[in-house]
């Protein structure tokens, strides 16, 4: 569970910093966080894949 509230938190950051920022990076990034969180989901709960 940590490493899932860990990641909350680092995607929180990073909207965060894409609403103040508003350029292409943070987008970049935002979106490599949330396949990052995907790909967490899929390691730790295998059972949720198709």
């Amino acid at each position: 569970m940590t490493g899932r509230r860990a990641s909350e938190y680092v995607m929180a950051m990073l909207i965060g910093m894409l609403i103040k920022a508003d350029s292409n990076m943070a987008a970049i990034v935002t979106l490599l966080a949330m396949a990052m969180d995907a790909w967490w989901v899929l390691i730790t709960h295998p059972e949720l894949q198709d």
